[in-house]
């Protein structure tokens, strides 16, 4: 949506490297890659701006895996880095990992996204975020050769939002998504390809609630109103063609595994907790301080790493 053609023609030229020559930054197109830092780029009319990490001693290593990660709203790319340990995770597993900003009227820190639905500054100025990730994700997977089949998305709150939007309209480039405490609000969700999608919700979210069961119809939300998690899952089972297994008890998590025709699917639900990024630091902008004992990191690349498992 909202998407230039300059955009379009970067996508449907993806699998070339001399793909967005012309509408690159200075000093982009260069044969020298960059190295971990702050950077901009410019998408309609806008300076949008991101942070870069590579895994050390790997920087020049091609095929790697690359993550984008969606700060909450309020938030910003760099709370979101300094407290989610993600960049950590990233140097131990050996993954690229981007940290992108959303905008603001204003303020540098207190950004936010446009996730297709209410509310915010994102919202009512109809910012592209969408065109301008994967504008980005193909720029960064052409520079540092990374593979196009390991390109995903993890997202906190509205972040999570966004992820979602990204599994419905850029399943092209984004293998797989995960959503942390956000909420799956759209009626007419229709992705290129099968997905690999992840939910972990607090039971007691106060900021968007848990919710129960599935709306028999998708009516308008009101200002400020979420579909519940059921929602979602329903969703995302039926696409996938997945069958639940029985839940299973881990560290004050609910984890349901799901075997799938196509894709995968996982749900993990935080018993005791609310707005919850369990294993974060305590500094992470818009979270409550989690109970749970899993280390939500890890589960989310674990269930990144593991093959399908097939209906039977």
């Amino acid at each position: 949506m909202w998407l230039r053609k300059t955009t379009l023609a970067c996508i449907v030229l993806y699998f070339s490297q001399s793909a967005c020559r012309a509408s690159r930054e200075p000093g982009y197109g260069s044969d020298k890659r960059r190295t971990s830092g702050e950077y901009s780029m410019h998408y309609q009319g806008r300076k949008r701006t991101y942070s870069l990490r590579l895994p050390q001693g790997r920087e020049t290593e091609a095929g790697l895996p690359l993550v984008f990660a969606l700060h909450g709203a309020p938030g910003d790319a760099r709370n979101l880095e300094q407290n989610s340990r993600l960049t950590e995770k990233a140097q131990r597993e050996g993954f690229i990992v981007v940290y992108p900003n959303g905008t603001s009227a204003a303020s540098e820190t207190f950004l936010n996204w446009n996730s297709g639905s209410c509310c915010g500054y994102a919202w009512q100025s109809k910012v592209d975020d969408v065109g301008f990730l994967r504008l980005l994700a193909v720029r960064l997977t052409q520079e540092f050769e990374a593979d196009r089949e390991r390109i995903y998305a993890i997202g906190f709150s509205k972040g999570g939002m966004l992820a979602y939007l990204l599994a419905c309209e850029a399943a092209d480039i984004f293998a797989g998504i995960a959503d942390i405490a956000g909420a799956f609000n759209y009626g007419d969700c229709r992705p290129a390809r099968e997905i690999e999608i992840l939910i972990a919700h607090g039971r007691k979210d106060p900021a968007i609630p848990f919710g129960a069961g599935v709306p028999e119809r998708t009516s308008p939300l009101a200002d400020d109103e979420s579909r519940p998690v059921e929602f979602a899952t329903d969703f995302w089972r039926r696409f996938n063609g997945c069958v639940a297994h029985a839940p299973k008890l881990r560290q004050g998590a609910e984890i349901t595994r799901y075997a799938c025709e196509r894709g995968k699917l996982r749900l993990i639900v935080f018993t005791d907790d609310g707005h919850v990024w369990p294993g974060a630091l305590a500094g992470l902008s818009g979270a409550e301080q989690a109970r749970s004992q899993l280390v939500l990191n890890d589960a989310v690349w674990q269930f990144w790493l593991e093959p399908k498992k097939p209906l039977r």
